[in-house]
């Protein structure tokens, strides 16, 4: 629930006059996908989590 809500605000809900590149969408896009349990992101690669997962 709390992924759901933080991703409708901060990354669905983009305001009109922020400039947001496609490398700040996908870092904060990380961002958000941390704050699940890393165990509940069984479809994404390991060496990706790895690398970006900021658990």
């Amino acid at each position: 629930m709390e992924f759901g809500k933080l991703f409708e605000t901060r990354f669905v809900n983009q305001g009109f006059n922020e400039d947001r590149d496609v490398k700040e969408s996908l870092d904060l896009g990380w961002e958000l996908l941390s704050t699940l349990p890393r165990s509940e992101l069984d479809r994404v690669d390991d060496e990706l989590l790895d690398k970006y997962y900021k658990g």
